[in-house]
Formats: structure tokens, sequence, C-alpha cells
């Protein structure tokens, strides 16, 4: 079996496509905790200084996912869960929402396109995709 093969059978995903559901993955054995995962898109940043244009990005990012993957796994959903809890402060107008959300979810999609190209994973694609229609009825 191959590293892509063992990773993608051996990571646990949510059950379905609830936030609790991503809540209830954290919560699960050899999780880490949501408060280590605070800068784990620390590289997606960094390379997307350094990076001339969005080719160089998306050319450099794939590299740092194929050597840990587990690390992008849970920095996927975990940056998923921390973007719900800013955008549930109650302080925040509509206009500052859709902010945050724009400014986020470039590096939601950058991760699960890497994980659908490189692993033949659709799961955080679809995820991602869910979640943002979601987010844009409230």
């Amino acid at each position: 079996m191959d590293e892509k093969t063992k990773f993608t059978s051996r990571t646990r995903h949510p059950d379905g496509f609830n936030i609790s559901d991503v809540r209830a993955l954290f919560t699960s054995p050899g999780a880490p905790q949501l408060d280590t995962q605070l800068n784990c898109d620390f590289d997606y940043y960094a390379e997307s200084t350094i990076a001339r244009n969005r080719e160089e990005l998306f050319m450099a990012l794939p590299e740092h996912v194929k050597s840990d993957p587990d690390k992008y796994h849970w920095c996927f959903y975990a940056k998923i869960l921390l973007l719900e809890d800013d955008l549930s402060r109650d302080t925040l107008y509509v206009d500052e929402k859709m902010k945050l959300i724009t400014k986020r979810y470039p590096f939601l999609v950058h991760i699960a396109r890497i994980f659908l190209a490189d692993f033949d994973d659709p799961r955080y694609l679809e995820f991602a995709n869910h979640n943002y229609k979601r987010l844009n009825n409230q």
C-alpha cells in the first residue's frame, strides 16, 4: 500500500457536513487540541508572501502537504472551526463576516484542492464547498 492510500485509509473525517461533526472529530482519540492549530497555516501565508504570482504559490504548497498530510488534515478542519467561532461573535457586522470568509477561504480551498489532486481525496473540497454555501446563507 502506498503512502497516499495509507494516509487516506487511516484518516478520520467528520461524519457529516455540520460544524458539530467537525467539533466531534476534535474529540476523537489522537486528535490534536484545537488551540495547537492556531498557526498551522503559517506555511501557506509565508509562501503567499514569497510567491511572485499565484502559480508559484500553487506549485510550492503541495510539497508541504505531501511531506506532512496529517498536519494539513487537522489544520484544514481546525481552520473551519476557528472561522466558525470567529463568525459567531455577536460584535461582527455582516460585511465584517464576509471579509473574514473572503480572507480565510482561499487557504481552505487551496488545501482541499491539493488533497484532491495529490491524494485523490474529494472530502476536503466537498466539505469546503458545503460549508461555504452554508455560511453564505446565514
